[in-house]
């Protein structure tokens, strides 16, 4: 009825009249009728009985009636495709949500079963604490068992004159904790006359002394071995929780924005047949276009990319994409939101002189989450050893990262790892650094790692570190620290073997740290080679210890 010379009221009196007839359609036909009948009254009372509102009244009032005439059968026929497509779609969202929260029910029953787990373990380490007293005792029952028990003066020295014996015993233990052993001249004269098997006495107390010692550190062992299983198994529940919850997180679909998506790529003659825009879980817009393919030529890629970015009103770049190479078929294009930063980097190294393998290992990780890793391990000693162990690290870094490990439980597991395995000589040093692409925030992780510098134009900041090398204690003593980088900032990190060799009448952190503020170079990789040239040149060409440096370079992308 409003087809022709429609005014700009029109919109408003059919939406008015449609709200209605919703409220009274629960009493029917009628309810429904009446609804848009009143919505009409409404209004024409509001416009004064204006003639175009009278005569969308007579044109409402002819439609309420060829509604009460039309079948009731006729009119479901004619809703049910689109009432089912309605249900279908609410009972997929409901059922996807009901899978979604059964298996994350599942994963939070995985995660408490580990946490369970590893408070048994810890009190299993608490429990198997090694008593030296207690120890200490049984080792002479066993030797007063061994040597004693069937002396003639077994009776006299345990029970007659116990209290003089226990002295005596203590008088060994004296010298058993100073000298590690006890011979004649730690036992009082009196004792020695009296006993008259005081050389096994002497021996047995030797001999079990020595198990003394390899149960203490063995029960040492095993209890930190306890411990630092309790830690690995609550740091899997930790990840698995967090699975968990990232699991059970509705996503946010954006339908305004997918309907522009679509309506532009129209206007283009490309016919999508879905376009999805959510936002992710790191609250970055993710985009997803599927449309008929050109037979692999690609020439509608370029546009799309165009309308997804504007439509967006933001950059976005394309992450992935599945498209036929020949013939008919669908393509399907995805899309994330671009970083603020990109980084280049650099790397200079070189082994002790006269070995041919560095033990030191580094690695660059530019992960999916918007975060770009830069990490540098420097094994205990120098050679092919020292390089399982720092290889080692970074392997294990970069396995639990890229599985979504958050850093503080992959530093606390590789620490663990290294402890487990460690015969005293399987320790490193850590140093990472994590860049937020889209921030520049950086996250630094020093674990006994000589200093890191930030360089800004001149101005250079010292990033120290006072922690112990991670595989030494069953809990990490990891250093953290924050820091914002800009456009044209430097990251540089170096191992010891740098420092140890600029050292002079200064300390060598301090010496590197003036030669980084007169460069002048932008080129990350040629600031890498500067420094380990000047650092090998102050050694006389001759390292004493691997050297690395690493270096990483703040950009701002062009938009």
């Amino acid at each position: 009825a409003a087809s022709s010379g429609a005014t700009p009221s029109t919109a408003g009196t059919y939406a008015l009249c449609g709200m209605l007839a919703g409220i009274l359609g629960s009493l029917g036909k009628a309810g429904s009728a009446l609804g848009f009948i009143l919505g009409s009254m409404i209004l024409a009372i509001y416009f004064n009985g204006a003639a175009e509102t009278m005569l969308y009244l007579r044109d409402i009032l002819a439609g309420s009636f060829m509604f009460f005439v039309v079948p009731d059968r006729l009119t479901d026929r004619l809703t049910a495709p689109f009432a089912r497509k309605s249900a279908d779609l609410a009972d997929e969202k409901s059922c996807s949500r009901r899978i979604r929260g059964l298996t994350a029910e599942r994963l939070r029953k995985f995660a408490d079963a580990f946490m369970a787990l590893s408070r048994t373990f810890e009190n299993m380490a608490k429990a198997g604490a090694p008593s030296e007293k207690h120890d200490i005792n049984l080792l002479f029952d066993r030797v007063a068992d061994r040597i004693c028990r069937d002396c003639s003066l077994c009776l006299h020295c345990w029970e007659r004159s116990f209290y003089d014996t226990y002295q005596v015993m203590f008088r060994i233990v004296e010298s058993l904790e100073a000298r590690g052993r006890v011979d004649e001249s730690g036992i009082p004269a009196h004792f020695m006359d009296k006993c008259p098997r005081i050389n096994d006495f002497v021996n047995a107390v030797n001999n079990m002394y020595e198990l003394f010692k390899a149960g203490v550190i063995w029960k040492s062992r095993i209890g930190e071995s306890r411990s630092v299983i309790s830690r690995q198994l609550e740091g899997m529940s930790r990840v698995i929780g967090n699975l968990a919850e990232e699991i059970n997180t509705d996503i946010s679909f954006i339908g305004q924005l997918e309907e522009a998506i679509s309506a532009a790529l129209k206007r283009e003659g490309i016919k999508a047949a879905d376009v999805a825009v959510y936002k992710g879980l790191w609250g970055k817009y993710e985009i997803s276009v599927r449309h008929d393919s050109c037979g692999g030529a690609r020439k509608c890629t370029a546009v799309i990319d165009r309308i997804v970015s504007e439509a967006a009103g933001r950059s976005m770049v394309r992450s992935d994409e599945e498209c036929p190479e020949y013939g008919s078929g669908e393509c399907t294009l995805k899309y994330i939101e671009a970083e603020n930063l990109r980084i280049t980097t650099g790397v200079a190294r070189m082994p002790k002189y006269g070995s041919k393998v560095s033990g030191d290992s580094f690695s660059f990780m530019d992960g999916n989450s918007g975060k770009y890793t830069l990490a540098l391990s420097d094994g205990m000693g120098t050679g092919h050893g020292a390089s399982i162990q720092s290889k080692a690290a970074v392997d294990m870094l970069e396995s639990f990262l890229e599985s979504g490990f958050d850093k503080d439980t992959a530093v606390d597991l590789i620490n663990s790892v290294l402890v487990l395995k460690s015969d005293g000589d399987s320790t490193c040093t850590m140093d990472i650094a994590m860049i937020d692409l889209f921030s520049g925030e950086v996250e630094f992780i020093k674990i006994g790692a000589a200093p890191t510098y930030i360089k800004r134009d001149s101005r250079v900041e010292m990033i120290r570190s006072a922690s112990l090398p991670a595989g030494i204690l069953p809990g990490v003593d990891a250093e953290l620290s924050r820091k914002y980088m800009d456009a044209g900032d430097m990251i540089i990190m170096v191992t010891d073997g740098i420092t140890g060799s600029m050292a002079d009448d200064e300390q060598g952190d301090r010496v590197l740290l003036k030669y980084i503020r007169q460069m002048e170079s932008l080129n990350p990789q040629l600031v890498a080679e500067s420094i380990l040239e000047e650092a090998v040149g102050r050694c006389g060409g001759q390292p004493s210890d691997d050297m690395t440096v690493l270096v990483a370079k703040v950009w701002k992308k062009p938009l």
